[in-house]
């Protein structure tokens, strides 16, 4: 039994996509009538129109931009992806913007987004239809991918589904970790139980094992990472019924302040406030799904940063084998930054997203250029209007490949110049044959404009001037073109990238961003003679820092010795070993990454400005690869002494262990099994001490809102982190009582209450010099009324005199 392939919806004949797009607005349309009638289908609503907003428009635009990729339908479905949220980003904008020149106050509504969503869709709806059907709707084989001496078959894309095929007891053991995930943190709220959260780590490192020992089928490794990347995501992020961790809490309240007000004030002097990831992607998918904010942070993003992993698992499998590609995605995914700290940090899953989207296409040479670089420009836009950070970091990185790139070209620009001259097109009408001469015709008309470099040792320039059209000639100039193609690099990319940055953070949110990198960078060299000092470099800190116990110290050490195989698999790079396919951009950029991570042990207040965790992560962006090829390499030159090794599966069966070892301890099951070990997990153990909320804390909260507005208020750390998403002026409690203003309040949350005490730190330079703990409130609190009190959180009014 076969159903057509949704996925490539694009490439359907008119009729059918059409089609499509009517009966998907008109049940949207008719549950939206149900829910105004009293009797809404609240799921069905929500699913159909995250099919409508983050599909179609994606959809649409590769079937006008004629769109000809014939490689797996899990990548266009990234591509869809990425282009419908970069939709959303940028049709909000120009919305808010429009609507406000016209003297529209309220822009941003609910009516006002759906509606303007729907008539794009049925614009481009009538763009498609007025373009006719496709000329050619041609079906390529997928290449093998490079190996290390591995054998793995060829994929086929095509255009239909078989059921029958696709039912297999992997898939089904697959399909159930993120039920798994689900039902665990659903657990965990109601019982404080942490049962099915640790069947659910034990299952994905059977998974684990299973791929590295070769009992696993590769045609469903993509959907694999990214359920088990789905599972990881929302066995943390379902963890209470209100958002939780640091920078979240002020993503959710500046996004609910754009609800509230109905239009987005451009102006407020605030980082967060020029990302539109968090700005208009929010309110947008709240508009539209009619789900609470809430939901939309605890659902919708994490399951987009969820496909990030199945971005780069395409990226590295283009230049390793499968097996070893899904190992390194393991690597990036079963590190407790990407299931903790990203779920805090919603502005920059959207950037990263983005960013693995535009090095697919950089790895992915069989696009046309033209619509590769169309959608590079989309992409690098993107990143720009998600996390100012990133786009810092990939600036820098795309200077440095420029610079490397420069220094490697003087040469090549003379041998283009000279291709350019030459009269090819008889020359390759004679020499090149296709089956489809309308795709013979196209690439003729390419090829008007011949690019690559000539190799003077091997081709003669007489040659070239006398129109020689020998096979050794022809072959030379075709090596040539798809050498040009493969080139993903461009100076007027790079330039437009930096510009726009600098635009966009100048006038947005008072140049706020801006002024924040001049400030970084100021710290940086004011302090550079504290190079390789841990007291100013918080990555160094942590290397040397005695752990509070030897478990953590093991903890620590795992890390350290991952990052020591990633180091070899450079030096095998940059050896020139043979250990993979890797293109020449990628290499630059890997070594870029590299070159960020050391700097984020010895350079100054560098790696406190993004916090190490957070730097290691997104250096995994691009390093992940070589995690695996310095394992490869090491166990050949261990080979060379012990003939008896295995190569082929010592290398992924080490891997898949290592990555197991690295999944119980980040994951925090390991640390169950030790009663004196404090937990790291809020989805492992109840008690842990985290910026997370119950329901008691969160009316409390509300109602201080509600009556006091956004006058002055104290609060722990933990619970200073959350509050921030109703009173975004909320203070952490000082360490010096001195300092404490009298006539502020004091919000006392649930683990406050329990241990009778206030969680109290202290920072100096660049790292956390003083813990202090919970210290007791009675001087704070002294002469302060008492003046709510729900059973779970207690609200103190300033002092009495």
């Amino acid at each position: 039994m076969g159903l057509k392939n949704v996925i490539r919806a694009y490439e359907w004949e008119v009729d059918s996509l059409l089609k499509l797009v009517v009966v998907l607005l008109t049940i949207y349309f008719f549950l939206l009538f149900l829910d105004e009638a009293g009797r809404p289908l609240e799921l069905l609503q929500v699913m159909v129109s995250l099919i409508i907003i983050l599909f179609i428009p994606g959809t649409l635009f590769l079937r006008l931009l004629k769109w000809e990729y014939r490689e797996s339908s899990m990548e266009v479905l990234l591509y869809t992806l990425g282009i419908s949220v970069a939709i959303i980003l940028f049709l909000g904008f120009m919305l808010d913007l429009l609507l406000g020149f016209m003297g529209v106050i309220r822009t941003l509504t609910p009516g006002s987004f759906n509606t303007t969503l729907v008539i794009l869709i049925l614009i481009m709806s009538y763009l498609i239809y007025r373009q006719g059907p496709r000329k050619n709707n041609r079906i390529k084989v997928e290449l093998p991918s490079p190996d290390l001496g591995f054998n793995f078959k060829a994929l086929q894309g095509i255009n239909s589904m078989d059921i029958r095929n696709m039912i297999s007891p992997p898939l089904l053991l697959i399909l159930l970790v993120p039920f798994l995930g689900i039902l665990s943190a659903h657990l965990m709220n109601l019982y404080d139980l942490n049962l099915l959260a640790m069947v659910l780590i034990i299952l994905i490192g059977v998974v684990t094992l299973l791929i590295g020992f070769k009992k696993f089928p590769e045609r469903i490794f993509p959907l694999a990472i990214f359920l088990i990347a789905l599972s990881l995501l929302y066995h943390k992020s379902l963890i209470t019924t209100y958002i939780w961790g640091w920078d979240v809490s002020f993503e959710y309240y500046m996004a609910q302040e754009v609800v509230r007000n109905g239009y987005w004030v451009m102006q407020t002097p605030n980082n967060y406030n020029s990302m539109l990831s968090v700005v208009i992607l929010g309110p947008a998918l709240s508009f539209f799904t009619g789900l609470n904010m809430v939901w939309v942070f605890k659902v919708v993003y994490p399951f987009l940063f969820a496909l990030m992993p199945v971005s780069m698992y395409f990226i590295f499998k283009k230049q390793l084998n499968s097996t070893m590609a899904c190992l390194s995605v393991f690597l990036f995914i079963f590190m407790f930054t990407f299931y903790t700290e990203m779920l805090a940090l919603l502005r920059q899953t959207i950037a990263e997203l983005f960013l693995v989207l535009l090095i697919l296409l950089m790895v992915s040479s069989d696009l046309k250029r033209s619509r590769r670089s169309f959608l590079a420009v989309i992409f690098s836009l993107g990143i720009v209007v998600s996390h100012y950070g990133l786009s810092y970091i990939w600036m820098f990185a795309l200077i440095f490949c420029g610079v490397l790139l420069l220094l490697n070209t003087p040469l090549d620009k003379i041998n283009t110049f000279i291709i350019h001259l030459l009269p090819l097109k008889l020359t390759l009408e004679e020499k090149i044959s296709t089956p489809d001469s309308s795709y013979q015709q196209e690439y003729l008309e390419e090829d008007l404009n011949p690019v690559g470099v000539i190799n003077f040792k091997r081709i003669s320039l007489k040659g070239l001037w006398n129109n020689d059209s020998s096979p050794r000639t022809i072959k030379l100039i075709q090596k040539y073109r798809e050498d040009r193609a493969d080139k993903f690099f461009s100076w007027p990319l790079v330039l437009l990238f930096i510009i726009f940055l600098i635009t966009w953070y100048l006038y947005t949110a008072s140049s706020s961003p801006l002024i924040s990198i001049i400030n970084a960078i100021n710290d940086i060299f004011s302090n550079i003679l504290s190079f390789m000092d841990p007291d100013a470099s918080q990555g160094l800190s942590l290397v040397l820092v005695q752990q509070k116990s030897f478990l953590r110290d093991i903890h620590k050490y795992l890390y350290l010795v991952s990052q020591f195989l990633v180091a070899l698999g450079i030096m095998a790079l940059l050896l020139k070993q043979n250990v993979g396919m890797f293109k020449k951009e990628y290499k630059i950029f890997s070594l870029a990454a590299f070159f960020l991570l050391v700097a984020g042990v010895a350079v100054p207040f560098l790696s406190s400005q993004f916090n190490t965790s957070r730097l290691l992560h997104m250096a995994l962006i691009f390093l992940s690869p070589f995690f695996m090829v310095g394992i490869f390499w090491g166990f050949s030159l261990l080979k060379s002494f012990f003939k008896r090794i295995p190569l082929k599966r010592g290398v992924l069966r080490f891997s898949a262990v290592f990555l197991l070892v690295i999944l119980v301890m980040d994951s925090g099951l390991v640390y169950q099994f030790f009663p004196t070990e404090e937990g790291i997990s809020i989805a492992m153990d109840p008690d842990y001490d985290f910026p997370k909320f119950n329901q008691q804390e969160v009316r409390s909260s509300d109602w201080v809102k509600n009556n006091f507005g956004l006058e002055g208020i104290y609060a722990d750390k933990h619970r200073a982190s959350v509050l921030r998403s109703f009173l975004p002026d909320c203070e952490e409690i000082p360490v010096y009582k001195d300092l404490i203003q009298s006539d502020y309040y004091v919000f006392m949350g649930t683990m406050n209450i329990l241990k009778n005490g206030v969680y109290l730190y202290q920072m100096t330079g660049a790292n956390v010099i003083s813990e202090l703990g919970y210290v007791n409130p009675e001087d704070i609190l002294k002469k302060r009324p008492k003046i709510y009190d729900n059973g779970g959180s207690w609200i103190y009014g300033g002092k009495v005199e």
